[in-house]
């Protein structure tokens, strides 16, 4: 679990081009996402946001830790 989980990226639907908003949470656990709009199938590629949400998770947690020390 991640504090960017309850985080929101917006998507656009390839076949309605409309425009929505979904927790990247539910993108790193789908690889697949229905459009709101027309329910067409919007691919997720869910292996990517997960890595990515890992690193920003640790690069977050290596500066708090940086800033404990430099507040000791």
């Amino acid at each position: 679990k991640s504090i960017l989980d309850s985080k929101v990226a917006e998507l656009t639907c390839p076949h309605c081009s409309s425009k929505f908003s979904e927790r990247l949470g539910k993108l790193k656990a789908h690889s697949e996402i229905a459009c709101p709009h027309c329910r067409g199938v919007v691919a997720v590629d869910a292996d990517q946001i997960r890595q990515t949400i890992q690193q920003i998770d640790k690069a977050s947690a290596d500066l708090l830790r940086k800033a404990g020390r430099a507040f000791k």
